[in-house]
This record gives C-alpha cells, sequence and structure tokens, in this order.
C-alpha cells in the first residue's frame, strides 16, 4: 500500500451516501472514520471481504466486477479495465473502484429486496430486545449485505413480518443479524421505489 497517497471520503455526495456510511460502520464500528476511511481493510476467511464495505469476492466475481475469485481474478473484465485493477491489492487501494462497485452491489440487492419489501414493507413489529422496528427498503437491503437473500428470506418466512419478541428460541445467530440491521437501518431516509 503507498503510504504517500491521500485518501478520500468517495462515498460523500452519492445518493445513498448515510447507507454506505451505515454499512462501512456496521461491518467495522468506528474504523471508517478517518484515513485510510476502511478502504484497505481485508477479512481473510474462505470468501475473502475486501475494503470499506467488506464486499465478498464472491459477490464481486457474481456481479462480473471481477472475473474469477482470487487475488489474481480482475483480468478481462470492464470494470477491471476502469478502473486499472489488476490485483485484489489494486482493488483495496482505489476508493473509487470500491464505491463504483459497491453501487453495482447496491443495485443488486434493492433488486433482490423488492419482492420482500411489497409484503413487507412499511409495517412495524416489536424485535427481540422490545423496540420497534420498521420494515424500509433500506433496512432490508442492510440485512441482505450482512446476510444474503437465503438467510433473510428464512428470517421473513419464520416471522412473517411479525413481532420477533418472546421468540428468543428461534433467533438463530444469523436471524439476530438480520434483525440488528433492521432496527439498526430503519431511521436512514427510505431509498426510492425500484422502477
Amino acid at each position: 500500500m503507498d503510504e504517500t497517497k491521500i485518501w478520500r471520503a468517495a462515498w460523500i455526495g452519492q445518493p445513498d451516501e448515510a447507507l454506505r456510511a451505515f454499512l462501512a460502520n456496521a461491518e467495522r464500528p468506528g474504523a471508517n472514520l478517518f484515513p485510510p476511511y476502511g478502504y484497505d481493510q481485508r477479512t481473510e476467511n474462505d470468501d475473502p471481504a475486501f475494503g470499506r464495505y467488506q464486499l465478498l469476492d464472491s459477490s464481486l466475481a457474481g456481479l462480473k466486477l471481477k472475473a474469477l475469485r482470487g487475488p489474481d481474478g480482475w483480468a478481462g473484465t470492464e470494470f477491471a479495465a476502469a478502473h486499472a485493477i489488476a490485483s485484489d491489492a489494486d482493488f483495496l487501494g482505489n476508493e473509487e473502484a470500491q464505491e463504483a462497485a459497491m453501487t453495482a452491489y447496491l443495485a443488486d440487492l434493492d433488486a433482490q429486496a423488492e419482492r420482500l419489501y411489497a409484503r413487507f414493507g412499511g409495517r412495524r413489529y416489536v424485535g427481540i430486545l422490545g423496540q420497534s422496528i420498521a420494515i424500509t427498503r433500506y433496512g432490508l437491503i442492510a440485512a441482505l449485505h450482512r446476510e444474503g437473500i437465503v438467510q433473510v428470506e428464512r428470517y421473513f418466512g419464520t416471522f412473517k413480518g411479525g413481532d420477533t419478541q418472546g421468540r428468543e428460541a428461534e433467533m438463530n445467530p444469523q436471524f439476530k443479524a438480520i434483525e440488528t440491521r433492521l432496527r439498526g437501518a430503519q431511521s436512514i431516509q427510505d431509498a426510492p421505489a425500484a422502477p
């Protein structure tokens, strides 16, 4: 990493700036407040996570931003060419590329959230902590960012958009993470309806 790089807060001015700030802080609380704003972060696991938003390697490949999973899987994509990315290290050092990737990822999550929002959007329920939770589009996107569509659909299949208080025995760690994201993102101004 270039020690002389001057990092930009590239999420500022994005139409979904507040959601991006929320997601970055949810991934690494407090670590995204000062340069390099989390853009240089990498989490090693079976599916490595990259940058400010901890975008998974599989998600980047699934969106065709990356040709293949792995550190050198960037060759041959329009995205990599447009942002001069040849490696994971290049991606971690390029905040504009990460924001562009996040724009594509958020569009994908919004499309996944559409069906759930049509069914449950606007409802309020009491969560396991006894707090009122409004089901918002950004809340669904935040939950999808954390746990993916399969787990979010299971959560709503189990609780039907109703109260979870008193049903703690049914709350696995993924469901708790989903509810935490729904609760945390509910005050962010909701995204406009999908076209």
